[in-house]
């Protein structure tokens, strides 16, 4: 939000919660929303997308931010892929034999 600005005095916009539609706005008043944490694939892009584009420009010349993304995209879904279980007792054997 910090290149948001206020057109009249050029003060930053700050981000706030509003209250639940069930309870009184009054009483609740308004907090400052509180930032998430990364998630799974916002790391692994962050972590890979580096690698993804020297990987991509060494098979082409020009490679813009949407072809990496689709790229990162693409190995999120073959990693998950490779740790889905296909049998839902499997996990319960890994679990008793001691793994």
């Amino acid at each position: 939000m910090d290149r948001y600005r206020c057109a009249k005095c050029k003060s930053p916009f700050v981000e706030i919660e509003l209250p639940e539609k069930n309870t009184n706005s009054a009483d609740s008043g308004h907090q400052i929303k509180k930032r998430r944490d990364a998630t799974g694939f916002s790391l692994f892009v962050k972590e890979k997308s580096a690698e993804v584009r020297s990987q991509l420009l060494e098979q082409r010349k020009n490679v813009s931010q949407p072809e990496v993304m689709k790229e990162c995209a693409r190995l999120w879904a073959l990693r998950k892929q490779e740790y889905t279980l296909p049998d839902p007792n499997a996990y319960t054997l890994r679990i008793q034999d001691g793994y």
